[in-house]
């Protein structure tokens, strides 16, 4: 517990490197206790930079299905874009291969470097594949084992070798041929008929991840994007974690999930972490009586950026604990952060032994999960991550396809990665920002402009299409801004700009042309008639700020417009609705974004959560208290390390105590008072905005009902 909280006083290891983390679930051990098999816990994360200089080259081979079953549900051309996608965003020096499924022949292509010119023939080959192959997923993997395997020893030992693998098939495990599990090959199922037990087989026997994509198989980009963020995003490859315990205290067993662990030699392996990943092991000690505190040393080393470069060393870390002469009440001493793993492991374990019998019994997971919540660790675990498990029990509940679902899970918490569950936008947990940033340029492209069409020449139909052309820009533009911003603390705001785009969208499209003329000609169109204000797409205070959830909000807002259009009996945007409909539509929505927007202004005046400035004193108070804590902090650390005084052991662990209670203050205040900023920011302009398009808006809709 003291090296955690002193690493964090004094800034830890830099975030350049690669750094390690103890933690013990109890921080005092009474002298005359033993502790033996999974009685004392300790966690050790390992935590990659966010930042690197440099990362390994990739070598990656792409197993496409081209099966007959690929032409339904557009899935051929779905996954044509997702690989073309993955092309595109491969750096200079990364190769890619490209592996498809034939009975004898698999028609692959060599490892070929990334140049412009050789990307613009890769993606040629791939806009022209067929659906005319056969259905051999074992022969295709050992076909891509080979291209790999066939690399020279310095390049299997620099760069990283995988294997994606795309298949439809409802192909059973038995039926495989054999194929090579030297390299790991991520697998993905495409629609809602591929058999997830063979995908999760492959994925398992050759240490990769299985994701998958059932109900769009448009989304396989996104899904394709979140892998390929993570394999160009590598910090460290080669990482081994080396535990050694002090005289008395041994390792009884290791929970690494399934990354290789020797308790023997005290090691743990983990071939490669992407910029920002982090990985939990829990190692459990036996502990003997006395007054032993320091329990175990954690250090390890990781591969350099080049292959002659000598491995790069880890700072070493203890693992430390009281023994203090009396009892103690643990519960009251758990660490949140170790009790939330435990839970999640409990829970994996569970879950795999149903995996383990082909079922899932819905009953029986509900009763395991809610054991564990109601346990030791599940009270004392962190609040935020019981919340994304329970989120993810519920959902493993109520998918379309439970199996895959739970199959898709354990893979990710075994690996500590992430997957695609159903859909990109619901991915699991484990995202880096390089994974995620990635997913959303895959489902946000730069907009083309269509080419302008021949219509009907009508004066009426003319201004309409310069009001669908302008709309669609400001559209654009709005969703443009908003995807580069980085701010969790928005939902309500977007959700608010979001109803005040569709409002916008029905009032400025949905008019009644008039007859449409007899003859097709192409019509200068005239200057437009502006009958809404144009917005300032940079400094308005009704853009769209990203945050999680924006592709289900973006869905949202095409099921708004398509319910609105349907209940008015629009076909078309350019037909039908009656001007007092309008009116409603319209005004409801900007009244709701009023009502909310004085709710922000009430809330952020509240005395019940205090002002911004109150809450800068209180943070400045805190960080002060926190600096005169660190200073004797360090001093009676030092002084028990020397002297091993019990008292003033105790003094440091209510310092301890304290420290983690600052912490948690400094972040929930900041987080708060950095949502309030925002929120004040906003509120003041956008309530004048729509009071003042609610007064340009009914004159407009006069206008409309006179003409």
């Amino acid at each position: 517990m003291a090296t955690k909280f002193l690493s964090w006083l004094s800034g830890g290891g830099g975030t350049d490197k690669v750094k390690l983390e103890t933690m013990v679930r109890i921080k005092s051990i009474p002298r005359a206790n033993t502790c033996t098999g999974t009685d004392f816990p300790v966690l050790v994360r390992v935590t990659a930079p966010q930042e690197f200089t440099q990362r390994p080259g990739v070598d990656l081979v792409a197993v496409l299905d081209t099966s007959p079953s690929m032409r339904s549900d557009n899935k051929l051309e779905s996954m044509i874009e997702a690989a073309l996608f993955v092309v595109d965003h491969l750096g200079s020096d990364d190769r890619l291969s490209i592996v498809t499924f034939h009975k004898s022949d698999h028609h692959p292509t060599e490892l070929i470097a990334m140049s412009e010119e050789n990307r613009e023939a890769v993606r040629t080959m791939v806009g022209n594949l067929k659906a005319n192959g056969g259905s051999d997923m074992g022969g295709a993997l050992q076909k891509a084992a080979t291209i790999l395997s066939g690399r020279a020893p310095d390049e299997s030992s620099s760069r990283i070798g995988r294997i994606m693998f795309l298949s439809d098939g409802a192909d059973k495990v038995e039926n495989l041929r054999p194929f090579s599990a030297e390299f790991p090959a991520d697998t993905f199922g495409l629609g809602a008929d591929h058999n997830p037990e063979v995908l999760r087989h492959i994925a398992d026997k050759t240490s990769g991840v299985y994701s998958y994509v059932n109900e769009n198989p448009e989304k396989m980009k996104q899904a394709f994007a979140q892998s390929i963020g993570g394999l160009t995003s590598v910090a460290a490859m080669g990482i081994e974690i080396n535990l050694r315990t002090e005289e008395g205290v041994s390792i009884s067993s290791i929970d690494s999930g399934s990354y290789p662990a020797d308790i023997n030699t005290g090691m743990i392996q983990v071939n490669d972490l992407c910029a920002g990943e982090r990985k939990n092991f829990i190692v459990y000690l036996t502990v003997p009586q006395g007054k032993v505190k320091q329990l175990m040393t954690v250090g390890g080393s990781h591969k350099g950026s080049k292959q002659e470069a000598p491995r790069i060393q880890l700072g070493e870390i203890k693992a430390v604990v009281a023994r203090p002469e009396g009892s103690t009440r643990s519960e009251e001493h758990v660490d949140p952060e170790v009790a939330a793993e435990l839970a999640r492991l409990e829970l994996v374990k569970g879950v795999s032994a149903m995996a383990e019998e082909g079922r899932l019994d819905k009953k029986e997971l509900q009763s395991l999960w809610a054991q564990i919540k109601g346990s030791e660790d599940g009270r004392a675990a962190s609040k935020s991550a019981m919340s994304v498990l329970d989120e993810e029990m519920d959902r493993m509940q109520s998918e379309s396809q439970p199996m895959a679902f739970m199959l898709s899970w354990l893979t990710s918490h075994l690996w500590q990665r992430a997957t695609t569950m159903g859909s990109p936008s619901a991915s699991s947990t484990f995202l880096t920002a390089a994974m995620t940033s990635l997913a959303r340029k895959a489902d946000n492209p730069e907009p083309q402009q269509p080419p302008k069409p021949v219509r009907k020449g009508n004066n009426n139909a003319e201004i309409l299409w310069e009001k669908v052309i302008v709309g669609k820009k400001m559209l654009e533009k709005v969703i443009s801004w908003a995807r580069r911003k980085q701010n969790p603390y928005s939902r309500a705001l977007s959700c608010v700009a979001l109803l005040l785009l569709a409002a916008f969208l029905l009032r400025t499209y949905v008019i009644t042309p008039g007859p449409d003329t007899d003859t097709d000609t192409e019509i200068s169109p005239p200057p437009p008639v502006v009958i809404f204000p144009v917005v300032d797409v940079k400094n308005s205070s009704l853009m769209l700020l990203d945050h999680p959830g924006w592709p289900k909000m973006e869905e949202a807002l095409e099921v708004t417009m398509r319910k609105e259009m349907t209940d008015a009996g629009i076909t078309s945007l350019l037909r039908g609705a009656s001007a007092e409909y309008l009116r409603t539509a319209t005004n409801r929505y900007l009244y709701l974004a009023i009502v909310h927007a004085t709710l922000l202004e009430n809330r952020c005046k509240s005395e019940d959560v205090g002002t911004i400035f109150g809450l800068e004193q209180k943070i400045k108070s805190l960080e002060a208290e926190k600096e005169t804590l660190r200073v004797t902090f360090e001093g009676l650390a030092a002084k028990c390390a020397a002297a091993g005084n019990d008292r003033d052991a105790e003094v440091l662990d209510k310092a301890n105590e304290r420290v983690a209670e600052l912490k948690r203050q400094l972040q929930d205040k900041k987080a708060f008072a950095d949502s309030l900023m925002l929120e004040v920011d906003n509120t003041n302009s956008h309530l004048k905005d729509c009071q003042e398009k609610i007064k340009q808006l009914d004159p407009v809709v006069s206008q409309m009902e006179g003409q």
